[in-house]
């Protein structure tokens, strides 16, 4: 599976995410991450061929897209709703 996360750079809840979450997600087996920024539009890890596709879903920073075979599993925003879903999930 893959977790998709919209960041931007004046987000306190996106800085959050990437300095308290996201380096123990990287180094999961059970996720491939793909952070992309949308304040510079650009990666900041990892990388997608289709991000297009699911700019429509961010209503919100940070956004939060589970993808299973480019198939939208679950989409989230914010920072406490996705500590919650983190784990609610261990068990995938």
């Amino acid at each position: 599976m893959t977790l998709l996360a919209f960041v931007i750079h004046y987000c306190i809840f996106c800085e959050r995410f990437e300095q308290e979450a996201m380096p123990g997600i990287a180094n999961s087996t059970d996720y491939k991450l793909v952070v992309y920024n949308a304040s510079e539009n650009k990666f900041t890890h990892g990388s997608i061929s289709n991000i297009q596709d699911y700019r429509h879903l961010v209503r919100g920073y940070p956004t939060f897209v589970v993808l299973k075979d480019k198939a939208v599993v679950s989409t989230w925003e914010g920072y406490e709703e996705y500590q919650f879903w983190i784990e609610y999930n261990k068990n995938l």
